[in-house]
């Protein structure tokens, strides 16, 4: 507060020897003086005039600087007026007398990145994550810098992350969940089938490696625009006719509306290519369209998604498709995230195939945790759900309409520079469980999986 501060200077002045640097060409300014214009210069910052407030506390530097009240008022004000480097001399000060001080080693963190030097203001913030608990900190502050600090990198370019994990996978050839059911011709006696082994689960161990990258565009008018692109490759040790993977980009667009920064347009496209064998399986591409609301700690979006399905080796399945959802992302504080979806859909194929169209719904949900500045995890549940329009085949339960849940847990731990790798190097362990179920056990369906590996960053 202020009275504090003025008492601490004119402390510090009455202490000063006589040959100290108070002797100067002008005058100094008495301790009374010195007090009365760090009170002034507070009262200008909180006003809004923090030029004003530099240009009342400079004069005060030669007798005043190492004064950590006096430095973190010369830097705050220095900060706020856009001048950088004088800010960085003064907060650097506070932090050599008061290690503790929190606030100025966030304002250093601003400061930094206000002059462009990204990589001091990243390690400055890790530090500060490192030394201070979290009730001494803003967590909306800090949540602000850290997207901030995000959103500068890729400004300035690419910037990604590539995968190499190896593991287990229970049922590598999508094998049939039961090891037996009934075909149930209408009208006629049922027919017990065993499911020929060959057809169940078989597990293995498979190479995964996979890899993505973005980039930022500011248009200068409050417009963004990122572009993404990714890849993923899967393969086993010996259920090899069963390796794929997938390639994808996507853009995405915001537009405020009517100015405001709290609200936007939300425009995008995306497109992504499945092959097996060296050969393309289905092409996926849409558009869509939507407003995004931000409140707070929390993004909410209201999307509209029209996407066509073209599978190249089964034409019968391919579809147009129109999604209506929604998504939420909430920054609880600087450890503890969540974010989710839901969405629904009309299937429509473009030719007669089992069970004819379909209504089809998911919902996800996700939890992001940084345990420490170095360890992060995050639990992801999801859920699928499609129901066919028409029987599925006069040979299962009395062409009945099929229907399909499917559920999934996965839990991804990252281990940031383990065993004193680079920065960039991280460990990964990823665990995940599938199940699908359904009114015809010919689709039953489960899976497990676990994947450790090394994630580097780019």
């Amino acid at each position: 507060m202020v009275a504090p501060f003025a008492f601490l200077l004119m402390l510090t002045v009455v202490m000063l020897p006589a040959g100290s640097a108070l002797a100067d060409d002008a005058p100094s300014p008495s301790v009374s003086q010195a007090g009365g214009l760090l009170v002034s210069a507070e009262r200008l910052i909180a006003a809004g005039q923090s030029a004003a407030a530099v240009d009342l506390l400079l004069p005060l530097e030669p007798q005043l600087a190492g004064t950590a009240d006096y430095d973190y008022l010369l830097g705050l004000a220095a900060l706020q007026s856009g001048q950088f480097t004088l800010a960085i001399s003064a907060l650097e000060r506070v932090t050599l007398v008061q290690p503790r001080h929190a606030g100025a080693w966030l304002d250093l963190v601003v400061a930094h990145r206000s002059t462009g030097d990204l990589s001091t203001a990243r390690q400055l913030l890790l530090h500060v994550e490192q030394t201070f608990a979290t009730e001494q900190l803003q967590a909306q502050r800090m949540l602000a810098l850290q997207r901030g600090l995000e959103g500068d990198s890729l400004l300035r370019g690419w910037h990604g992350q590539a995968d190499v994990l190896s593991g287990y996978v229970a049922n590598a050839n999508l094998g049939i969940g039961v090891g037996a059911f009934n075909l149930t011709p209408t009208g006629g006696a049922v027919i017990p089938v065993s499911v020929d082994p060959a057809s169940r689960p078989r597990g293995d161990a498979s190479l995964q490696m996979r890899g993505s990258a973005q980039r930022l565009f500011d248009h200068g008018d409050g417009s963004t625009t990122q572009l993404n692109v990714g890849s993923r490759f899967r393969s086993y040790a010996d259920e090899s006719a069963f390796a794929f993977g997938d390639v994808a980009a996507s853009v995405s667009h915001l537009r405020p509306v009517a100015g405001r920064d709290d609200l936007a347009w939300q425009m995008g496209a995306y497109a992504r290519g499945l092959y097996s064998q060296g050969e393309m399986l289905g092409v996926f591409a849409a558009a869509q369209g939507g407003l995004r609301w931000v409140a707070g700690r929390c993004a909410l979006a209201a999307t509209l998604e029209l996407e066509r399905r073209e599978y190249t080796a089964s034409g019968q399945f391919s579809a147009s498709l129109a999604w209506l959802g929604g998504q939420l992302d909430c920054a609880l504080n600087r450890r503890h995230s969540i974010g989710g979806g839901v969405r629904a859909a009309s299937d429509e194929p473009d030719g007669a195939r089992p069970g004819g169209g379909a209504l089809r719904s998911e919902a996800s949900l996700g939890w992001r945790w940084a345990a420490t500045p170095k360890v992060r995890a995050e639990l992801s549940l999801y859920a699928a759900y499609s129901r066919d329009r028409e029987g599925f085949s006069a040979l299962l339960e009395g062409n009945a309409r099929r229907h399909l849940m499917r559920t999934g847990e996965r839990v991804t731990i990252e281990w940031r520079n383990p065993f004193g790798l680079e920065r960039r190097f991280s460990a990964l362990l990823e665990l995940e469980n599938v199940h699908e179920d359904s009114n015809l056990p010919l689709f039953v369906f489960s899976d497990r999986q676990v994947f450790v590996g090394l994630r580097l960053a780019f």
